[in-house]
């Protein structure tokens, strides 16, 4: 037992140690201008708005943020695009400055990529090789933290949400906040859940959810009252629905009638209908892992 707590307390300094080196790389020579560059600051932003009592999707108080912290005139705008219930992760960026921000959201992603890969690792039966390293290497990862992104949170909510939903499902629940941050993504995957536990009659999970999102919601609506209205508005002047992303829905729209909004959920509505005809047809043996 003490050979093992020593290996123990010798791999987390190393993780440790490994995650500040490679922070320091990836922040060296970090100026204003290159943080202003990042998704990151987006977050920053709203962050910031969030700590002043200010509203965290004003385009233009955003625009005029990132302009005094480096941002170029004809740089494209970064407004967060996430719901209210992001607040939570956003405002303890807005009491520090933006590299100061920067680092400690570096060090937040890869430990959250970290316990991801780990969990998988236990979930995969604790192989004897070392493959699931190369996951560091993993290329929508590395994008991930290079452009501060929060697709990390949403795969460290996925990982725990599979690795406790049978021992702990009121915290595999709660875990599932955060792949709300951007619930678009996970639109299939949550009619599923819903019908899984329907039929299992297992409403843990969904307590667990909603608690933590009803956490999170009233969280949002201490920090600032009109945040959903807020949300709202700025979903349809902020240009939204007419940026013309790199995403399947798009592209069918575009395809089509760029003007009809619509169609892009068309896409959506076809996987939604699968997963339920797929569910269905395998509702007796389906495992959610």
């Amino acid at each position: 037992m003490r050979q093992r707590s020593i290996r123990f307390i010798s791999a987390a300094f190393i993780v440790i140690v490994g995650h500040c080196l490679i922070v320091a790389i990836l922040t060296f020579g970090v100026t204003n201008k290159s943080v202003a560059q990042r998704d990151f600051i987006s977050y920053w932003a709203a962050g910031h708005q969030l700590v002043n009592g200010s509203n965290p999707y004003d385009i233009q108080a955003v625009q005029n943020l990132e302009r005094d912290t480096g941002g170029e005139d004809n740089q494209p705008l970064l407004v967060m695009r996430n719901p209210p219930i992001t607040f939570f992760l956003v405002a303890p960026l807005g009491r520090v400055s933006p590299k100061t921000g920067l680092i400690l959201w570096l060090l937040i992603l890869l430990s959250c990529l970290s316990v991801s890969i780990w969990l998988l690792w236990r979930l995969n039966g604790r192989p004897e090789n070392r493959f699931h390293l190369m996951a560091y290497a993993f290329a929508p990862a590395l994008a991930c933290i290079m452009a501060g992104q929060v697709g990390i949170f949403l795969l460290l909510g996925m990982v725990l949400f599979l690795y406790l939903h049978q021992s702990r499902p009121y915290f595999a629940g709660a875990a599932l906040l955060l792949g709300a941050i951007k619930p678009h993504l996970f639109f299939a995957f949550g009619i599923v859940l819903l019908l899984w536990m329907i039929s299992r009659r297992s409403y843990r999970i969904l307590a667990g959810f909603s608690i933590a999102l009803l956490g999170s919601c009233a969280l949002a609506f201490h920090m600032d009252a009109h945040a959903w209205s807020q949300y709202s508005q700025m979903m349809h002047a902020g240009g939204a629905l007419t940026e013309r992303v790199p995403v399947l829905s798009v592209a069918f729209r575009f395809l089509i009638d760029r003007d009809a909004v619509w169609l892009q959920f068309v896409p959506a509505a076809i996987a939604g209908v699968w997963a339920i005809w797929y569910f269905w047809a395998h509702r007796a043996h389906w495992s959610m892992i």
